[in-house]
């Protein structure tokens, strides 16, 4: 039996935020300046409020999202329950 392949979660070349935040007062926005600061691939915030956060493009919607994403980092477990992993992510 041959082992899943856990790269999309381990070493995503993508990755998408939902409720990420401008203000670095939030969890989001926490999460989401720190993983700017230092992931080097593309990097999508989703915020129906904001068009840019932290220099990285932000989208409204888990369905604005542009596919693939490797790896979905859901902050809010009444939006997980709603988009899961429609964008087409592999691992969330």
């Amino acid at each position: 039996m041959t082992p899943p392949d856990l790269s999309r979660l381990f070493s995503p070349r993508s990755i998408a935020v939902l409720s990420a935040s401008a203000s670095t007062d939030k969890l989001g926005g926490q999460v989401f300046v720190r993983l700017a600061a230092s992931f080097r691939g593309e990097l999508i915030a989703i915020n129906p409020d904001e068009s840019d956060i932290a220099g990285r493009r932000s989208v409204p919607s888990v369905d604005a999202l542009p596919p693939p994403v490797n790896l979905l980092i859901a902050l809010a477990l009444g939006a997980v329950a709603r988009h899961g992993t429609a964008a087409g992510g592999h691992a969330a």
